[in-house]
């Protein structure tokens, strides 16, 4: 199923990591020290280096990496925690700020979904989403950054993306990562209908933060990991997020209306796609969709690419220029026909429609 040892290694203690139970297989260990180099690069390229060190800590002793990596380990999970941490002051000054203005922004992924995990702080960070549902709003929120002169980079598709605090932000939209014009309004129906919930997080405890509910949030990860999927690539932070908040939400979700969203988007095979990825490689117990019979087609993409597909052979470089920016997305998208084509035809059509919309603009 994996191509080494280092490579089974990983996913055993990310497995173990991400539902705090002892490895469930042995086999590849003991490991050499070049193959506990390459776990931890691995992990590093994924962003589950935290996640993964939490499955070292449930290993018998005598498995462990030699010393000089474990403590370099270490460091690197303090530091993470600490991001975290920074992450939800920064959020909880963004909220106090928009609501102050009579904003209403809700947080999608990221934070939030980090309070499903264990242990919130190991989920390690990205960017701050936001969607502003009323109408008008996203335009005010803009306006507002602006006013505090905060420069805002528009991005192909339509959001706004900014540093606050030294954290990125990004204004979205949409709430849900689907393109095809037919959705819009069942997307609409079904958001008016399961609509929000209110929570607290850490470092910011009197500051109400809106999320999705569950049922939104699960459409909202599914298809924003099928969006990245179908582009650049998606890494394991991401598949491990859907782990979690399937495993959190399925005894409330509507696991009917789910799959009828996905049957009228053409996305259902993509969607059986993804449960059958957590339950063999991320030992999810409670899929919510039936399996098929291999998902070997997107643990190569995951492997192949790393976070988002940055780690992949001929991504995106910095420094490149706007128009090699917009090749390698087009190429992106050429490359992976196949795998769109299969899995989620439609959808793939109209994503690749409106990021070249964007990207002409």
């Amino acid at each position: 199923m994996y191509p080494d040892k280092a490579t089974q290694a990983l996913f055993v203690l990310l497995r173990s990591g991400l539902w705090g139970t002892s490895p469930d297989d042995l086999a590849p260990f003991p490991l050499a020290p070049a193959e506990w180099d390459a776990v931890h690069a691995m992990a590093r390229r994924q962003t589950v280096t935290a996640l993964v060190y939490r499955g070292l800590g449930l290993l018998p002793d005598p498995l462990l990496p030699p010393d000089a990596l474990l403590m370099r380990w270490v460091a690197q999970v303090a530091s993470i925690e600490q991001q975290h941490r920074r992450t939800n002051v920064a959020l909880g000054r963004l909220y106090d700020m928009f609501r102050r203005q009579g904003l209403t922004p809700v947080l999608q992924k990221g934070q939030g979904i980090a309070m499903l995990y264990d242990e919130p702080t190991l989920r390690e960070c990205g960017d701050i989403d936001l969607y502003f549902p009323r109408s008008g709003e996203w335009e005010r929120a803009a306006r507002l950054i602006e006013t505090l002169g905060i420069p805002l980079q528009r991005m192909p598709d339509g959001s706004v993306s900014y540093i606050y605090d030294g954290v990125e932000v990004e204004h979205h939209t949409r709430l849900i990562d689907l393109h095809n014009p037919a959705m819009r309004k069942p997307l609409a129906r079904l958001e008016a209908q399961c609509g929000y919930r209110t929570v607290t997080l850490p470092g910011i405890p009197d500051q109400a933060i809106t999320l999705p509910s569950p049922m939104l949030d699960l459409l909202l990860l599914d298809t924003h990991i099928m969006k990245h999927a179908l582009g650049r690539g998606i890494g394991l932070r991401q598949l491990c997020d859907m782990a979690r908040a399937c495993h959190h939400h399925h005894a409330t979700a509507d696991i009917d209306t789910l799959q009828a969203t996905h049957r009228k988007a053409g996305t259902l095979r993509w969607h059986r796609l993804l449960h059958t990825f957590m339950v063999e490689h991320l030992g999810l117990a409670t899929p919510l969709a039936a399996p098929l019979a291999t998902s070997a087609s997107l643990l190569s993409r995951v492997l192949a690419g790393g976070n988002f597909g940055l780690h992949r052979p001929g991504a995106q470089a910095p420094g490149q220029s706007i128009w090699q920016r917009k090749l390698s997305t087009a190429r992106s998208f050429v490359r992976n026909a196949r795998f769109a084509c299969r899995y989620a035809p439609q959808e793939s059509i109209w994503t690749f429609l409106h990021l070249l919309t964007g990207q002409i603009k």
